[in-house]
């Protein structure tokens, strides 16, 4: 603080001094272009500084978004299901939707039984998604042979769970 006050005194002292002369215009020139040249060198040294910690500055800054998201998306899961199981099944869904049936069957039988269940809910869940409301539950209830899986299915529906990504772009259910 010391440090601070002693510059700002000296910096005072010299105004002073300087305002007593008056400048030429080439000079206010000459102090223009110091300052843009100035600037300029700041602008490219934090530019350079930026652009190399830009994922680290992305991560600092999306923190808050992502916290809030995760908090939305946690309030719309029903009791039990836990936000990395849906956001796991929401991945295997979308992952699920290119293969056929016996490729499906064989990728779910590498998880667990119940994160099998709630990938199947999901994929349920995305398929009721274009319908129109008045058809989405009956498409939700007979979706899948599996009671399980249909009711997990009504459950995330009537909780109003999150199909979009992580990002919170796309669509809201």
């Amino acid at each position: 603080m010391f440090f601070l006050k002693h510059i700002f005194r000296l910096r005072e002292k010299w105004q002073i001094k300087r305002e007593d002369e008056e400048k030429p215009f080439l000079e206010h020139l000459d102090d223009l272009r110091t300052m843009l040249l100035r600037m300029a060198l700041c602008l490219t040294v934090s530019t350079i500084l930026c652009a190399g910690f830009a994922s680290n500055l992305m991560d600092i800054l999306r923190r808050p978004v992502n916290q809030v998201w995760d908090m939305f998306e946690e309030s719309h899961l029903p009791a039990g299901i836990g936000l990395d199981a849906w956001s796991k099944a929401k991945e295997m869904a979308t992952a699920m939707t290119s293969l056929g049936a016996s490729q499906r069957a064989l990728f779910l039988r590498q998880v667990s039984p119940s994160q099998a269940d709630l990938t199947e809910a999901a994929l349920v869940l995305r398929g009721a998604q274009p319908l129109p409301e008045d058809r989405k539950q009956v498409f939700i209830r007979e979706g899948s042979p599996s009671t399980a899986v249909r009711d997990l299915a009504e459950a995330l529906y009537s909780k109003g769970a999150v199909l979009a990504d992580g990002t919170g772009r796309g669509p809201s259910r």
